[in-house]
């Protein structure tokens, strides 16, 4: 988590005129793949299967079939070094390519240097002890332009490499603050290990509609960027901390970046899935759906109980650190990687009940709290995307085709009791390489029977 730390306001336009465009109500339909819950949790709700939202999806019949989790080929892990650098440390993760070779760029947790840049090894392991280090090749300090003050500091959100423009994009938000900040910044990593900085750039959205667009930023496919307006990039986020304006789902808006060496603020991006109040004032209505297979059982403004056979996103329990564009030349999908909870969920402290028995083993403190987690994997169809982007579909109808359970179809990738590490909004910690169509997913915290605190990447190929 990077830490830095006085309000920087925003300024309204116009995203609304773009929403009251868009017309119809097609909801894409869900079919949900239930694939059981982490190994030790003794009981579990039973799941829908095959459960549907909504009616007929709005695809193009000679779209690209949809990828599905299964058709990833699991090619095992790299691990931070085993350093006191790296433990504990979060992510995000971006790659960039020097003189043909990949390199990776994350944050440590501490050390001399704010970004540290690794290359890869020769093979892969299967377990956090027999994983080969990610070998480090160099680092540069003083790399983000936060100049706003926050008394809980700030979260680095989200990374991403430019190589056209050879700079490091990155979103950031407040661990902890309803107060209004700029989210986004660039900054060029010299060969010489100084730096030279841009930013930071507010956004152009009501109040703090920037926490819609202060984690991943994804590249559009080409064969989506007209259906988003000739835009290149999208920039989106799930619940943050003091989440009111959050999107209550994977929430995604292509963008236009600012302009280097220019001041000003990022224009209003368009939505191509957005879970948030601004484009539906009726709650949960606006909540990304999902199965029914929870209660609430203490009386929640952001958790809410199903409706039948519908269920609502559940605020921070159901948690995305990963997202992920995939298209190939012979199929695509919008692939988000995290975990989801289930069973009895609340607002409060994790005995749920107030008599000192564990209801939540898993995260303690007060807030959010799930009896149960699950390792979970979701795929949308981009071309329910593409519909949203043409004002075929409203934003928030954009619904999942596939959740499968990733430990249950890779078992030896470490996890948490609770699935992944969520420490107020997970950092972005997925990258893509269309070039060579790699995913790669870092996952901090991940716990092995020694206790390793180093994060592992985990890497699979996409079929072509």
């Amino acid at each position: 988590m990077m830490k830095n730390v006085g309000p920087v306001r925003n300024n309204p336009i116009d995203r609304r005129a773009f929403l009251q465009m868009t017309a119809g109500t097609v909801a894409g339909s869900v079919i949900v793949d239930s694939m059981g819950v982490l190994s030790g949790q003794s009981e579990k709700p039973s799941t829908p299967k095959n459960l549907r939202f909504g009616g007929p999806p709005a695809t193009n019949p000679s779209s690209k079939p949809r990828l599905k989790v299964s058709d990833l080929q699991y090619r095992g892990m790299w691990r931070l070094p085993d350093t006191g650098n790296y433990s504990y440390a979060e992510g995000p993760l971006a790659f960039r390519y020097v003189n043909g070779q990949r390199r990776w760029l994350t944050i440590p947790r501490k050390g001399p240097y704010s970004i540290v840049e690794f290359g890869e090894p020769s093979g892969f392991g299967d377990s956090p002890d027999n994983a080969p280090d990610m070998p480090e090749i160099r680092g540069w300090s003083g790399v983000f332009n936060i100049t706003s003050t926050d008394a809980n500091g700030f979260v680095t959100g989200g990374l991403w490499w430019d190589q056209a423009q050879g700079v490091l994009w990155y979103t950031v938000y407040p661990f902890y603050s309803p107060n209004v900040y700029p989210f986004i910044g660039a900054t060029r990593l010299n060969d010489d290990g100084s730096v030279t900085k841009y930013g930071m750039w507010s956004y152009a959205g009501d109040g703090s509609a920037y926490k819609q667009v202060c984690q991943w930023i994804v590249p559009i496919p080409q064969s989506a960027q007209a259906a988003a307006g000739g835009r290149s990039i999208a920039i989106g986020a799930g619940v943050v901390s003091i989440g009111a304006a959050c999107n209550f789902g994977p929430g995604l808006l292509a963008m236009t970046l600012p302009q280097l060496g220019k001041s000003g603020m990022v224009a209003e991006g368009r939505p191509l899935m957005a879970y948030n109040s601004e484009v539906n004032a009726d709650q949960p209505d606006f909540y990304c759906k999902r199965e029914n297979d929870y209660s609430v059982i203490k009386a929640s403004d952001t958790i809410f109980n199903p409706r039948g056979t519908t269920g609502f996103w559940a605020a921070s329990l159901d948690a995305v650190s990963g997202y992920a564009w995939i298209e190939t030349a012979s199929l695509q999908g919008v692939l988000c990687l995290g975990r989801r909870g289930s069973g009895r969920m609340w607002y409060g402290s994790p005995d749920a009940y107030g008599d000192g028995k564990l209801v939540d083993g898993a995260q303690y403190g007060n807030g959010f709290h799930a009896e149960f987690y699950t390792p979970s994997a979701w795929v949308f169809d981009p071309e329910d995307l593409k519909a949203v982007g043409r004002g075929e579909m409203k934003p928030w109808t954009v619904a999942y085709k596939e959740r499968a359970n990733w430990k249950t179809l890779w078992p030896s990738i470490p996890t948490r009791p609770e699935g992944i590490h969520t420490p107020g909004g997970q950092p972005s910690t997925t990258a893509y390489d269309s070039s060579k169509q790699q995913l790669f997913w870092m996952l901090p915290l991940t716990y092995n029977p020694g206790f390793n605190r180093n994060p592992t990447v985990q890497v699979w190929n996409v079929p072509s």
